[in-house]
């Protein structure tokens, strides 16, 4: 996993072929301050290899963390507005989910959150999840009730 600030993408592009033309693809989509929505690049090499979810959520204030994995896909999750804390459990915990393709998702069992990794992304900074790493994000930077806004950009591996 990596984490950043916004400003700073562009430095890791070559660390995947798809990298480039997605990055400039959200940055064109955030320069263009497109509306919440589904976004696929077009002229991507396979349909649906790169695609940018856009929208504005109410993060969690549980006291565990869900986490979740991904195989086919990277995460590039960019906060643009407020702040939200990513939690990666220290230990890998059970599969509660077996992984489906179809949503290219496995989930695992709840963590407390004091047995987790935690990462603040505030507004302008983004977390970068390659395929099978664990990740629990969208909750509450502070404890208290919030939301932010997001950019999920997710690039076939």
């Amino acid at each position: 996993m990596i984490i950043d600030q916004l400003s700073l993408l562009s430095q890791y592009a070559s660390i995947h072929p798809r990298f480039p033309a997605a990055f400039a693809f959200l940055q064109e989509l955030l320069e263009k301050n497109s509306p919440d929505g589904r976004y696929v690049m077009p002229g991507a090499d396979l349909p649906e290899a790169v695609f940018v979810n856009l929208s504005a959520n109410d993060m969690r204030t549980d006291e565990t963390a869900t986490a979740e994995s991904h195989q086919a896909y990277i995460d590039v999750q960019v906060v643009l507005t407020g702040a939200e804390a990513m939690y990666i459990p220290a230990d890998p915990p059970a599969v509660t989910t077996p992984y489906q393709a179809d949503r290219d998702c496995a989930l695992y069992a709840p963590v407390p959150l004091d047995a987790c990794h935690r990462l603040l992304v505030r507004a302008g900074s983004f977390a970068i999840f390659f395929a099978g790493e664990l990740h629990a994000p969208c909750h509450t930077a502070d404890g208290n009730p919030a939301r932010v806004r997001k950019a999920v950009l997710k690039i076939l591996a």
